[in-house]
């Protein structure tokens, strides 16, 4: 018998409910799965992300070793470094006990004493350098302007020298060099006698070697010569009077026991010196050979 509408609807009504739960399930487990693997990847990234932690976690471990052990390593040289300075401290100390027995002057100690007392009672007209065993005199009151005569006051500084040479024995010799500035010689006479800065320097060491010889020094232990105004102490002003630059220097040296004459005699050189009268040099004389 055919249904009608009405059983129709009453079918379609009772089965609704049934069709509708399974439509809503399908979805539940859908999302489900979806989610699920949502998670999965999830899961599997963040063990990734521990792997990579705990690798880097190694890598810090092996690098705080490393450096640890670095450490340590320095350590050990910082020490073994200490124990070296120590032992270099020690080896220092030891050298400067033994070089302050040493005497680093120039000249012995009694030498150096009584040339510091000399230049003591001159003072102005001398002045002496422990350091190079050097006694320097103010040419200015050496000699009088011009000239290459010595004054009497700097001959009788020069007599006391010789004798504090003779003293000592015969462990020096004496280096006599004369020194002008660079102002030119302006007084006809003297620049007739000398010409040259360079010639009144040698003249004038010549007439301090002289005295000293007077005084009883050895002439094979007086060496002398002239810089003229080739070798300032001081720069020359620039109209070249410059006082301190106008000096004799002698220096006291160990006696060589050598010297010019043995070098000619040997046929080696000849040695020159300046005439202090004309500020000419002087020709050499030649060995005299034995006649055969």
């Amino acid at each position: 018998m055919p249904m009608n509408t009405r059983h129709i609807s009453l079918i379609a009504l009772a089965l609704s409910p049934a069709l509708l739960t399974g439509c809503v399930g399908q979805r539940t487990h859908d999302a489900a799965v979806g989610s699920n693997e949502t998670l999965a990847a999830r899961n599997e990234e963040l063990v990734q992300q521990l792997e990579t932690c705990n690798r880097n976690a190694s890598q810090k471990d092996a690098r705080i070793a490393q450096l640890e052990a670095e450490n340590a390593n320095l350590a050990r040289l910082n020490g073994e470094l200490g124990g070296s300075a120590g032992r270099l401290q020690g080896r220092l100390d030891e050298l400067g006990r033994r070089l302050d027995g040493f005497n680093l002057a120039a000249v012995d100690p009694t030498t150096d004493r009584a040339l510091a007392e000399l230049a003591a009672r001159y003072p102005g007209l001398m002045t002496y350098d422990p350091t190079q065993g050097k006694v320097m005199f103010n040419a200015d009151l050496t000699f009088a302007s011009g000239s290459a005569d010595v004054q009497p006051q700097a001959r009788e500084s020069l007599r006391q020298l010789a004798g504090i040479m003779q003293q000592v024995g015969g462990s020096y010799e004496l280096r006599i060099i004369g020194h002008t500035d660079s102002q030119r010689i302006s007084r006809a006479e003297t620049r007739q006698r000398y010409g040259t800065n360079s010639m009144l320097s040698a003249a004038r060491a010549i007439s301090v070697r002289d005295v000293l010889q007077q005084n009883g020094m050895a002439p094979d232990r007086l060496m002398f010569g002239g810089f003229g105004e080739y070798r300032p102490a001081v720069q020359n002003t620039s109209s070249g009077n410059t006082p301190a630059n106008r000096r004799v220097e002698i220096y006291v040296a160990p006696y060589t026991g050598t010297g010019l004459t043995a070098a000619a005699a040997e046929g080696g050189g000849s040695a020159e010196t300046v005439n202090p009268k004309t500020g000419a040099p002087a020709p050499a004389k030649k060995p005299e050979f034995p006649v055969k």
